[in-house]
């Protein structure tokens, strides 16, 4: 005979016998729980269990160099420093004076004290004459060499070097304050510039004369 399985309440029928149903035994029903529990996607991973991070990346800060001031940086920071020379460029003035005083065979006092009559130190200044930067360099005369050799006359080393090479050629064709004269822009013959050369040269004397500041 076929088997035949009918839902009649709380009743089941196999094969004609029946078979009342009984309620599961309460630890079959946990077992059971836990299974279906267990078969869930994601089963077994906490929920509250945190994500791995990196550590942040330690970034090293690099000392700054140390800057090296020679006895004769420190002589000439001194010198600029009597005569007014704004602290904020005195040793980056005082070295380019140096070596462009070596370059070209130069007396650095003396390139030091041209540079205070023409500008007292200020990279930036410019004269109703077209004159610019710290040796007054003249734009008229000079301004197409400085184009053709792209000579940024701002900045403190190039105009300092590129006034130190005018006054190098004067001083070997005319003698110390003779080329100082005429860095001036002497012409000789003219009473005029005779006599401003000659004030010139009078200011720039009175300056390097005076001894440099004492330093400790």
């Amino acid at each position: 005979m076929r088997s035949k399985i009918a839902f009649r309440g709380t009743t089941w029928s196999r094969n004609e016998q029946q078979i009342r149903g009984r309620r599961p035994h309460p630890a079959a029903q946990l077992i059971l729980a836990v299974v279906m529990v267990l078969t869930l996607p994601g089963a077994g991973k906490s929920v509250s269990e945190p994500k791995a991070t990196k550590a942040p990346a330690v970034v090293k800060v690099q000392a700054l160099p140390q800057v090296i001031v020679t006895p004769a940086v420190r002589s000439m920071e001194g010198f600029l420093k009597r005569h007014k020379v704004a602290e904020e460029n005195r040793i980056r003035l005082a070295k380019a004076l140096l070596a462009s005083a070596k370059k070209y065979d130069l007396n650095p006092r003396l390139l030091a004290s041209i540079m205070i009559v023409e500008s007292r130190g200020d990279q930036f200044a410019v004269s109703g004459k077209d004159a610019v930067g710290l040796m007054q360099i003249h734009l008229p005369t000079w301004g197409e060499t400085v184009d053709r050799e792209n000579v940024n006359l701002f900045r403190i080393e190039d105009n300092i070097d590129f006034g130190a090479r005018i006054l190098q050629n004067y001083v070997r064709r005319f003698g110390m304050w003779e080329g100082v004269k005429r860095y001036n822009g002497l012409i000789p013959g003219d009473p005029v510039w005779e006599e401003s050369a000659a004030a010139y040269l009078t200011k720039v004397q009175n300056v390097y004369e005076t001894q440099p500041a004492a330093t400790t």
